[in-house]
Order: structure tokens, then C-alpha cells, then sequence
């Protein structure tokens, strides 16, 4: 049994779905990190 679906069966819908998710997962993780440096780079300077 396979459980990986194709990507074609995907309504539109759904693929701007994903789309939204996965961008805002990057986005979420890209701050993160840029608040890590900050951080970092703070406690360096002390």
C-alpha cells in the first residue's frame, strides 16, 4: 500500500493551502533564527 499521494490530485485549494503553511513554517523558522544571531551576538558583546 502506497501512502504518498501524487501531487496532481491536489485541488488548487489545497495546494495554496500548503503553500501558505509551508511559507509561513520558512517564514516562522527564518525569524527564529534571525532572533537566535541577535540574541547571540548580544550576549557576546556583554
Amino acid at each position: 500500500m502506497k501512502s504518498k499521494k501524487p501531487e496532481c490530485t491536489l485541488t488548487q485549494k489545497e495546494v495554496i493551502a500548503y503553500a501558505i503553511a509551508f511559507g509561513a513554517k520558512n517564514v516562522a523558522s527564518h525569524i527564529l533564527c534571525k532572533r537566535l544571531e541577535v540574541l547571540n551576538t548580544q550576549q557576546k558583546e556583554k
